[in-house]
């Protein structure tokens, strides 16, 4: 059985002809009374006000306010507060649960948890037939109702109005279920019948699986004649990498004589060092021979000087006379007689000047100096005449020189050739190698892969069925 609510105070702030008021009100019959105007019916609207939103529009703020409120407090600590400024606001506050909600407008939620929380019954769908509420204009209360009508208003105002909700609910529910029982057992003759179109399909699995099965064998067939391919593609190349070798090998067919050669030039070699050293020999009796005729050129200017000495002799001696004169004139100095006598012997020598006969003998002292280093130069030259006799051999030394730096470099480039023949025979020898790999191994996928198309007998790229001279067609193209 439903509780029933009390309204405590109904507060008015700024309501029509109510500035601020509150009504306190007791728990059963309330009577309000006053003289005409003075506000009663007002209360009445603020309620309604609350519940049904009526009147719309701005007419219930007081005039001179902006803003008019309206709460409604029940006995349990609820409360309904409504606020109207430029458009409705609504604070809801549930003592039950303790939990405050503000709402902006009133839509149907609204106004149904503002019924809630005042405890309104109504006698319809429709909100505004409340049990609750009536005006006085309206009939007296379940006496113009028929018998079923307070039947309803009763068993809804104490609360077995559920149990009607819920036969009636549960006549619809069986209603449609039964529409939907039917409506799946159409169904299910329309599936039964759709299914029985479909009975092949068992043979068609089975043929699927066998598709499958051969689609599993096909791929794996086409995954090993990619990697045949692969293989293939590597032998060619590696066939046109071989080509190229022995192309390689027949331009340098003449390199395989270069052993030949090397020792040929070793022996030129071995002359050439001879040649180096004839040739420094060379440089050196060169110098020499330089130097020699440089000694020469002085040897000339001594022969020429031989002259000069022998006059210098010939006037050293005279000077020597003069010498031994003079002497003997200081000695006799003084004696008149003697030096008559010894002017009378010199009467020959006036044409001698004593400077001149100084700068005889000065030249004479270095023209022995001379003669004293021509003599040594003509030992050197007789210890070289021989040399120079050998030397007369290497006439030729420098052409010789020419032809050997010649040989030096047909040397160097026939190692290098060498050196790269040894690598090429290396990179042959791996080459065969490895074709021999590949062919063997060629030839054990084609095997795998010939057994496996005779054992599955359908194409790999068709999945068309075929026999052993196909097979072995299509084996015979992957030969190389």
């Amino acid at each position: 059985m439903r509780k029933i609510k009390y309204i405590k105070s109904i507060r008015l702030i700024n309501f029509q002809s109510h500035k601020d008021n509150t009504i306190e009100l007791a728990k059963g019959l309330n009577v309000i009374v006053g003289p005409s105007d003075s506000g009663k019916t007002a209360i009445i609207r603020a309620i309604i006000w609350v519940l049904f939103d009526e009147p719309l529009g701005d007419s219930i703020i007081r005039i001179g306010a902006d803003e008019a409120t309206v709460i409604i407090t029940m006995y349990d600590g609820s409360y309904v507060k409504k606020s109207r400024k430029n458009r409705a606001v609504y604070e809801i506050y549930d003592s039950l649960t303790g939990k405050k909600e503000e709402y902006q407008g009133s839509k149907g939620d609204v106004k149904k948890k503002v019924a809630n929380i005042l405890g309104l019954r109504f006698s319809s769908d429709n909100e505004k037939d409340s049990y609750n509420i009536h005006d006085q204009l309206s009939p007296p209360f379940l006496i113009s109702e028929g018998p079923a009508g307070k039947a309803q208003a009763i068993g809804k105002l104490v609360g077995i109005d559920i149990l009607d909700e819920a036969v009636a609910d549960t006549r619809k529910d069986i209603v449609q279920k039964k529409q939907a029982i039917n409506a799946s057992l159409v169904k299910k003759e329309e599936l039964q019948e759709t299914i029985s179109n479909f009975d092949y399909l068992e043979d068609e699995k089975l043929l699927l699986f066998k598709i499958e099965e051969n689609i599993k064998v096909s791929k794996s067939l086409i995954s090993k004649l990619e990697r045949l391919k692969t293989i293939q593609e590597d032998f060619l190349s590696t066939k046109d990498a071989i080509d190229t070798i022995k192309k390689t090998i027949e331009n340098l067919k003449q390199i395989l004589k270069g052993e030949e050669y090397i020792k040929e030039l070793d022996s030129l070699t071995l002359k050439l060092q001879s040649f180096n050293s004839y040739l420094k020999l060379q440089g050196d009796i060169s110098k020499q021979i330089n130097e020699n005729k440089e000694i020469l050129e002085k040897s000339q200017v001594i022969i020429q000087n031989e002259e000069i000495v022998t006059e210098l002799d010939k006037k050293n001696k005279r000077y020597s006379d003069l010498l031994k004169l003079l002497e003997s004139v200081n000695d006799t100095k003084n004696k008149k007689k003697t030096q008559e006598e010894t002017f009378n012997k010199l009467a020959f020598l006036e044409v001698i000047d004593l400077e001149e006969i100084t700068n005889l003998n000065d030249k004479l002292v270095k023209v022995s100096s001379i003669l004293q280093n021509k003599r040594k130069i003509e030992e050197d030259l007789r210890n070289k005449e021989s040399i120079v006799a050998k030397l007369k051999k290497l006439d030729h030394v420098n052409e010789i020189s020419n032809e050997t730096n010649v040989l030096i470099d047909r040397y160097e480039k026939l190692k290098r050739f060498l050196d790269e023949s040894k690598n090429n025979s290396l990179r042959i020898d791996k080459g065969r190698v490895y074709i021999s790999n590949t062919k063997k191994e060629v030839e054990n996928i084609a095997k795998i892969y010939a057994k496996e198309l005779k054992n599955s007998g359908r194409c790999p790229t068709c999945l068309s069925e075929i026999d052993d001279i196909r097979v072995e067609k299509i084996v015979s193209e992957l030969e190389v």
